[in-house]
């Protein structure tokens, strides 16, 4: 992607809230420190551009109403093809800095461990893309689609937290724990 031979396509699975920023920090601070310990080289800077739902600055709030568009994030309305959006993504995937990385399925689905299966959206822009590329007269550029899976993990002793949690807060509002929490 870094000497511009391909075109780079993160889709990944949106399972929680912290999803966008969890990328955001793989690729622009972990990706980075993994090649340094492993001797790749790699460009400076490494970011990506995201796709965010254009409501969601709705609830958000001013810090990510401010940040979004500073991050290079494209809003998206889920499941509308909208054509300034459309526009903006075909051209971050055909001539953007950096790769694009979104959850195509558009919502949180709170399933994880396993890559999903790829959406007509998605598809449709890769296809949309290749072409843009074969008129940009850019053929020889390939388009790379790396799915990717998140899984969040709270440790072993997460079951044993969780238990002394509900016990401490049925404790404090003297509700009765049920026979079978045990």
């Amino acid at each position: 992607f870094q000497r511009g031979e391909t075109r780079l396509m993160l889709p990944f699975r949106h399972l929680a809230l912290a999803d966008g920023p969890v990328m955001l920090a793989t690729v622009d601070r972990e990706l980075p420190r993994w090649c340094r310990t492993n001797g790749k080289s790699l460009q400076a800077p490494v970011h990506t551009h995201f796709l965010y739902g254009k409501f969601v600055l709705n609830w958000t709030g001013a810090p990510a109403r401010w940040a979004f568009p500073r991050l290079e994030g494209i809003p998206v309305v889920n499941a509308v093809v909208e054509r300034e959006s459309q526009r903006m993504m075909r051209e971050v995937f055909t001539s953007g800095r950096f790769p694009l990385a979104f959850a195509p399925e558009g919502q949180v689905t709170y399933h994880q461990f396993h890559v999903f299966d790829f959406t007509p959206g998605a598809s449709s822009l890769a296809r949309l893309t290749h072409r843009d590329l074969r008129r940009l007269e850019r053929s020889h550029t390939r388009i790379e689609i790396l799915p990717i899976a998140l899984a969040y993990s709270y440790g072993e002793r997460a079951p044993d937290i969780l238990k002394e949690a509900v016990t401490r807060i049925a404790g404090l509002t003297s509700t009765p724990l049920g026979r079978d929490f045990h």
